[in-house]
Order: C-alpha cells, then sequence, then structure tokens
C-alpha cells in the first residue's frame, strides 16, 4: 500500500529541485523496487525506493534535521 503522507514530501521536494536550480542545471530522479523480508502469515510487499538529485542551491546541513529523519 502506499502511504501518501510520505509521498507528497517526495513530490514537494522534487518540484523544489526544479524550482531552485539554474536554466541548464540538472536534476536526476531515479527509482527502485525492493521487495521486502515477507513476515510469516503476511501478503509480500515491495518498497519503492526514490532519489531526487540536483545541482541547485542546496539545503545547508543544519537544515536537514527539519526535512528528513537523520
Amino acid at each position: 500500500m502506499t502511504s501518501l503522507t510520505r509521498l507528497k514530501p517526495l513530490l514537494t521536494s522534487s518540484f523544489s529541485a526544479v524550482k531552485f536550480t539554474s536554466q541548464g542545471g540538472e536534476i536526476i530522479v531515479t527509482a527502485s523496487a525492493e521487495q521486502v523480508e515477507q513476515q510469516p502469515e503476511q501478503p509480500a510487499q515491495s518498497r519503492v525506493r526514490v532519489a531526487v538529485k540536483d545541482n541547485g542551491i542546496g539545503i545547508d546541513p543544519k537544515d536537514f534535521c527539519k526535512l528528513f529523519k537523520v
């Protein structure tokens, strides 16, 4: 099941990458599927890992805790 609570911040940060990357800059979005170890008597699950990399102005490392679990 997709968690919309987790998907919304990802999409927001992706659009921020576009906003703060100058013309001619680069934004790379990658996605991969991973099998999650199946627990007894539970349906099989997968996890989608999405990464956004850009060469925009960046985020000050002291502000990471405001955005991500570190």
